[in-house]
Protein backbone atom coordinates (compact mmCIF):
# COMPACT_ATOMS: atom_id res chain seq x y z
CA UNK A 1 0.00 0.00 0.00
CA UNK A 2 1.28 3.01 -0.78
CA UNK A 3 0.76 6.38 1.14
CA UNK A 4 -0.03 9.81 0.18
CA UNK A 5 0.59 13.13 1.59
CA UNK A 6 3.47 12.55 4.13
CA UNK A 7 4.13 15.92 4.30
CA UNK A 8 0.62 16.86 6.26
CA UNK A 9 2.51 15.00 8.76
CA UNK A 10 5.75 17.03 8.53
CA UNK A 11 3.73 20.02 8.42
CA UNK A 12 2.32 18.42 12.31
CA UNK A 13 5.63 17.67 13.23
CA UNK A 14 6.78 21.74 12.58
CA UNK A 15 3.94 22.92 14.97
CA UNK A 16 4.34 19.88 17.90
CA UNK A 17 7.61 18.94 18.09
CA UNK A 18 6.88 16.55 20.93
CA UNK A 19 5.18 14.65 18.10
CA UNK A 20 8.45 13.81 15.95
CA UNK A 21 9.45 10.40 17.47
CA UNK A 22 5.48 8.67 17.59
CA UNK A 23 5.33 9.84 14.05
CA UNK A 24 8.30 9.34 12.53
CA UNK A 25 8.17 5.72 14.17
CA UNK A 26 5.15 5.08 13.08
CA UNK A 27 5.95 6.23 9.31
CA UNK A 28 9.09 3.69 9.19
CA UNK A 29 6.80 1.19 10.26
CA UNK A 30 3.86 1.76 8.38
CA UNK A 31 4.78 -0.56 5.63
CA UNK A 32 6.18 -3.54 7.98
CA UNK A 33 2.56 -2.96 9.56
CA UNK A 34 0.59 -2.78 6.08
CA UNK A 35 2.26 -6.14 4.95
CA UNK A 36 1.30 -7.98 8.18
CA UNK A 37 -2.59 -6.68 7.92
CA UNK A 38 -2.92 -7.65 4.12
CA UNK A 39 -1.86 -11.02 4.87
CA UNK A 40 -4.29 -11.83 7.23
CA UNK A 41 -7.05 -13.82 5.80
CA UNK A 42 -10.83 -11.64 4.97
CA UNK A 43 -12.79 -14.82 4.50
CA UNK A 44 -10.29 -15.57 1.08
CA UNK A 45 -11.65 -12.48 -0.55
CA UNK A 46 -9.58 -9.27 -1.44
CA UNK A 47 -10.69 -6.14 -0.02
CA UNK A 48 -11.57 -3.68 -2.81
CA UNK A 49 -13.28 -0.46 -2.76
CA UNK A 50 -13.03 2.74 -0.04
CA UNK A 51 -13.19 3.39 3.10
CA UNK A 52 -11.64 5.92 6.08
CA UNK A 53 -10.22 5.24 9.54
CA UNK A 54 -7.37 6.25 11.42
CA UNK A 55 -4.31 4.51 12.94
CA UNK A 56 -3.60 5.23 16.49
CA UNK A 57 0.13 6.15 17.10
CA UNK A 58 2.55 5.94 19.76
CA UNK A 59 0.51 5.25 23.11
CA UNK A 60 -2.45 6.17 21.50
CA UNK A 61 -1.99 10.04 22.28
CA UNK A 62 -1.94 10.70 18.15
CA UNK A 63 -4.23 9.46 15.38
CA UNK A 64 -3.48 9.68 11.85
CA UNK A 65 -6.62 9.81 9.97
CA UNK A 66 -6.97 8.67 6.30
CA UNK A 67 -8.64 7.30 3.47
CA UNK A 68 -8.09 4.44 1.56
CA UNK A 69 -8.91 3.18 -1.91
CA UNK A 70 -7.85 -0.73 -2.17
CA UNK A 71 -8.33 -1.15 -5.94
CA UNK A 72 -5.79 1.99 -5.95
CA UNK A 73 -3.59 -0.14 -3.09
CA UNK A 74 -3.04 3.71 -1.70
CA UNK A 75 -3.71 5.77 2.01
CA UNK A 76 -4.32 9.39 1.85
CA UNK A 77 -3.72 11.46 5.17
CA UNK A 78 -6.44 13.50 6.15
Amino acid sequence: MNLIATNKIASYIEQHPEARIPLLTWLKEFPYQQARRDSLDHDGKPLHGCGEGGFGVGTGEYWVKHLVNYDAKTYWIK
